[in-house]
C-alpha cells in the first residue's frame, strides 16, 4: 500500500499521536478517497483497517493503557480503542450513519468526547459522552447552532455546555454526574458559555445574557459574575485570555474602547494602553514572558508598540515600532501588522515589527528596543521575518526571512548577524527544523518542493519532489505540492513526499559522523523485504525499503 490520494484528494498527514512508543497518524492512500489510521516505530509501517476521517479536535487520547481513536470500518465513526494489536469498536450507534466522535479529553479515571447521533426522526443530535473504560454513555444533549461543542477541566471536574430546562447552559461533570452550574439567561434562553480559562482551581467562562456577554468563575457548584463589564454589549467581549502571575489578563472593550483587562477572581482593573477614546488592541494571544514581567503587542500613540507589564498589572514600559508612512505598505508590498512570532534568546525577546522601514527584526531585553541591522540585506526590500520556528545552531539564532531576492537563513548571536541564500527564485520557505548538527528546511521553488539541509555555511539539497497535476473539482488540473509538512517524532522528522511509485512515508534523521543527515523512504504495507543504500558524498545516507 502507498500513501497518495484519489484523483480529488490531497495527501493528508495529520493527527500525530505518540503510543507506546509508536507514532500513530491519519494518511490518505491512493486505492481510496479516505483517510486511513497508520502507526510507525520509525522503522516499519502497518495501517489498520478503520479511517479516522478528516481532524476533528483531538482524534486519539491514551487512557488507561490503550488507545482510543475515532474510525470508520465500514459504518461510519465511531469510538474505537486497541492496545496496538488487536482494535474494538464501541459502536455508539445502531445505524450506518455512525456517531462522528471526536474531541477526546481525559480526566483522571474519566474520558469525555463529543458525538452526534441522527435520532427517530433523522435528526442529528449532538451529545458528551463518557465511559470509564468499561461501560461507555451519553451525559447530556450539546445541540446548538451557534456555538462549537466543547469541553475543559479545572479544579477536578469537567466543564461543558448542554441543552436542559433553561436551555443551552453551563454544566459540570464528575464521573457521571452533572450539575448545571447557572442559568445566565434567565428562561429558555440560551446563555451560549465558552471557556476562558482557570485560576486558582476555579473555572473562568463568559457567557450571554440579556444585555451582552459577561465574565463568570465557577468552582463546579456555584457560579459568580465578575464586574466586567460594567454594561455588557454584544461587541464587549470579554477575550483572548491568558495565566501571568496570578491572575487572567484579557481584551475587552469599555469606554476607552478595546483595551487590556485583569482579574484576580475579585476585582477586574484596566489598563488603557493607548489613552483616550481609541483602542490599543493588546494582541494577548502573541504576548510572552520574560524576567517576571509579561511583554503585550499592541498600538500605541506611535504606530506599533511592545507593552511591557509587571506581574501587579502596571504598565511598566511601552516600547515604540514607530508610524509606518501612509501608503507605504502598497507601494512596498507588505502587511502593517503588529509585532508578532516573539521568541526567547540569551535573555532578549526577538520579533518581526512592522515599523517606519517596513517589516524588520527587532529585540528587546524589555527595557530597551534595538532594530537589528541585518547588513547582507542591504538594497532587498524585507517583505518577512519568521521567528515563530527559529531554531539554536552552535550558539547562534537562526530563522528565516523574505526578501524581493529570495528567502534568506539569518544567523545572530545577538550582537552580529549574516545571512545564508536559501534559494533565489523559491516561492515559500517553511518547516524549519533541528536535527543533531544540521538544519532541516523545505524550500518551494514554484515547480517542486526541495528538502534542503545545512550547516549553517552551505546549503545541500537531501531530495526533490516534483509537483504533481491533480483534479480538485475545479474543471482542470491544479499542480499541487508533493511533500507535507514536518511531524517531527523522538529525534527525527517524518514527512510524506511523491515518489514515481506514489506517496512514501519519509523518516530523516541524525547519524554518526561522517554521514551527517540520513533519509529514510518507506513503502507503506507491513515490514521492508529489501534495503537499498548508498552514500552521496560524506554527509548524508539515503535508504529506501520496498515491498517484496
Amino acid at each position: 500500500m502507498s500513501f497518495g490520494s484519489a484523483p480529488n484528494n490531497l495527501p493528508i498527514f495529520e493527527a500525530p499521536t505518540i503510543y507506546r512508543d509508536e507514532l500513530y497518524f491519519s494518511a490518505s492512500t491512493n486505492e481510496e478517497e479516505h483517510t486511513r489510521l497508520f502507526k510507525t516505530n520509525g522503522r516499519e509501517v502497518s495501517s489498520f483497517d478503520v479511517s479516522p476521517g478528516y481532524a476533528v479536535g483531538a482524534q486519539a487520547i491514551e487512557f488507561q493503557g490503550q488507545l482510543y481513536f475515532r474510525g470508520d470500518d465500514g459504518d461510519g465513526i465511531e469510538p474505537f480503542r486497541t492496545d496496538g494489536h488487536t482494535i474494538t469498536n464501541l459502536n455508539l450507534s445502531e445505524g450506518p450513519e455512525g456517531s462522528g466522535v471526536h474531541s477526546f479529553k481525559t480526566l483522571g479515571n474519566n474520558l469525555y468526547f463529543q458525538g452526534s447521533i441522527v435520532d427517530s426522526s433523522g435528526t442529528w443530535q449532538s451529545y458528551l459522552f463518557h465511559t470509564d473504560g468499561i461501560d461507555t454513555a451519553s451525559l447530556a444533549n450539546t445541540n446548538t447552532n451557534e456555538s462549537y461543542p466543547w469541553g475543559n477541566s479545572a479544579g477536578g471536574k469537567f466543564y461543558f455546555p448542554a441543552n436542559g430546562p433553561n436551555g443551552l447552559e453551563l454544566y459540570s461533570a464528575d464521573g457521571r454526574e452533572i450539575h448545571q452550574v447557572i442559568d445566565v439567561n434567565p428562561g429558555l434562553g440560551d446563555s451560549l458559555p465558552w471557556p476562558a480559562g482557570e485560576l486558582n482551581g476555579e473555572f473562568y467562562f463568559t457567557a450571554l445574557e440579556p444585555r451582552g456577554r459577561g465574565l463568570y468563575r465557577t468552582d463546579g457548584e456555584n457560579a459568580v459574575q465578575l464586574p466586567f463589564p460594567p454594561d455588557p454589549t454584544p461587541d464587549s467581549g470579554p477575550v483572548n485570555f491568558l495565566n501571568f502571575g496570578g491572575a487572567l489578563y484579557f481584551l475587552g472593550k469599555g469606554k476607552d474602547g478595546y483595551e487590556l483587562y485583569r482579574t484576580d477572581g475579585g476585582s477586574v482593573t484596566h489598563t488603557d494602553l493607548l489613552p483616550g477614546p481609541e483602542s490599543s488592541v493588546p494582541a494577548t494571544y502573541s504576548s510572552i514572558e520574560l524576567d517576571n514581567k509579561l511583554l503585550i503587542p499592541g498600538r500605541g500613540a506611535n504606530g506599533w508598540a511592545v507593552f511591557v507589564i509587571n506581574s501587579a498589572g502596571e504598565l511598566v514600559n511601552q516600547l515604540d515600532l514607530g508610524l509606518v508612512p501612509a501608503g507605504d505598505k502598497v507601494e512596498r508590498g507588505f502587511y502593517d501588522l503588529p509585532p508578532q512570532d516573539l521568541h526567547e534568546f540569551r535573555g532578549e525577546v526577538y520579533f518581526q515589527g512592522t515599523g517606519p522601514n517596513g517589516p524588520d527584526l527587532y529585540k528587546t531585553d524589555g527595557e530597551t528596543l534595538t532594530k537589528m541591522e541585518l547588513g547582507a540585506l542591504a538594497g532587498s526590500v524585507i517583505r518577512g521575518v519568521a521567528t515563530h520556528d527559529a531554531q539554536v545552531l552552535d550558539g547562534s539564532l537562526y530563522f528565516r526571512a523574505s526578501t524581493s531576492d529570495g528567502f534568506k537563513l539569518v544567523k545572530t548571536d545577538g550582537a552580529t548577524t549574516s545571512t545564508l541564500d536559501l534559494w533565489p527564485d523559491g516561492d515559500t520557505f517553511s518547516n524549519l527544523e533541528l536535527i543533531g548538527d544540521e538544519l532541516v528546511f523545505q524550500i518551494h521553488t514554484g515547480s517542486s518542493t526541495v528538502i534542503s539541509a545545512t550547516d549553517g555555511t552551505t546549503v545541500r539539497r537531501l531530495a526533490e519532489f516534483p509537483d504533481w497535476a491533480t483534479d480538485l473539482g475545479y474543471g482542470y488540473p491544479e499542480y499541487v505540492r508533493s511533500a507535507t509538512s514536518f511531524l517531527r517524532f523522538r529525534d527525527e522528522l517524518m514527512f510524506l513526499g511523491r515518489t514515481e511509485q506514489g506517496w512514501r512515508l519519509h523518516r530523516i534523521a541524525a547519524v554518526p559522523e561522517p554521514l551527517g543527515i540520513a533519509m529514510v523512504v518507506f513503502a507503506l504495507a507491513g515490514i521492508a523485504a529489501m534495503r537499498r543504500s548508498h552514500q552521496v558524498g560524506q554527509q548524508r545516507r539515503v535508504a529506501s525499503y520496498e515491498i517484496a
